[in-house]
């Protein structure tokens, strides 16, 4: 009988022991709950329940609005919307470009120290893949259905594709109450798996929004309208073209623009292209974007200039 008391309290120690740390994404609160063995005060084991809120529960609204200038820049300015899905503030707004653009100025987000919400920081972080980033970080952030209005960079880049990063201001973790002695002593596996989950990207709310982006240095025309042409389909996919009849008409000019010009008709090609802009005109405000705006006009502008046609 001693022997099977005794047997008895090790297997269930062994059970405790044995316990595996885990890591795991809770639907109900969109959090991820991690289970790992620590150290209660008296050196005892016990099961902690960690959990890690990611500072991704935002809706970032990108709003890019763009104007030339008397000399030939561009001007791009940010409104920046954390909408009314949003159950976090949003702290931080970054657009990722291409090392090659030509930055002239920045003007950083002024409202949100009018909001007494200061930037703390905002700067260019160059990273190994070639790409600049420009950080904007508020202090408590934007609360649902806050905007910051306007954040301008002036450039000779023409509007095109651009990355947009947000993140929000969180609680990186929370202990329970009376948490274990050897906070540190996580196993690696979830040390691994946290780190991945506090990294670029997954940390962060992606967006589609534009920027300044250099012309190629070479200029085939024909080409050009190719990337006018994967503009408009994209924008579309975006919504921020709404009618599939307005981007048929503008496939249409741009095709015979380049029919045109397999021709060699460049006059009647530019033409058309004139055309074009028109269209994209008439169509402002109604049945385009802003961000579908500036990409079609201003690029159609450029082209017509190559073509001799402005």
């Amino acid at each position: 009988m001693r022997y099977a008391m005794w047997v008895v309290p090790c297997f269930i120690f062994y059970i405790a022991s044995a316990q595996t740390d885990t890591l795991y994404f809770d639907s109900g609160t969109d959090n991820y709950l991690i289970k790992y063995l620590g150290e209660t005060e008296i050196g005892q084991d016990t099961v902690v329940h960690l959990i890690y809120e990611p500072p991704t529960k935002i809706n970032p609204i990108i709003n890019c609005f763009v104007s030339s200038t008397v000399d030939g820049k561009y001007l791009y300015r940010y409104k920046i919307t954390n909408g009314n899905s949003a159950v976090q503030n949003l702290r931080e707004f970054s657009l990722h470009y291409d090392s090659a653009v030509w930055i002239e100025s920045r003007t950083p987000l002024s409202s949100w120290r009018n909001r007494g919400r200061q930037i703390v920081d905002y700067s260019i972080i160059d990273n190994p893949k070639t790409v600049y980033s420009w950080v904007w970080r508020g202090d408590q952030g934007l609360e649902s259905t806050w905007y910051v209005d306007s954040c301008i960079i002036t450039s000779d880049g023409l509007p095109s594709f651009m990355d947009s990063y947000s993140q929000a201001k969180t609680r990186t973790w929370s202990w329970p109450a009376g948490g274990p002695n050897n906070k540190d002593t996580i196993a690696s596996d979830i040390r691994i798996q946290l780190l991945r989950l506090r990294s670029y990207p997954n940390d962060n709310v992606y967006r589609k929004t534009i920027g300044p982006k250099m012309p190629p240095r070479a200029f085939p025309p024909i080409l050009f309208i190719d990337s006018l042409i994967s503009y408009k389909h994209q924008s579309r996919a975006l919504g921020w073209i709404d009618n599939d009849g307005i981007m048929n008409s503008m496939d249409q000019k741009l095709e015979n623009a380049k029919k045109q010009l397999e021709k060699g008709n460049t006059n009647a090609a530019a033409n058309i292209v004139q055309s074009f802009i028109n269209e994209v005109e008439a169509q402002k405000d109604k049945h385009l974007s802003s961000e579908a705006y500036a990409l079609l006009k201003y690029n159609a502008e450029y082209l017509l200039e190559k073509l001799g046609g402005k």
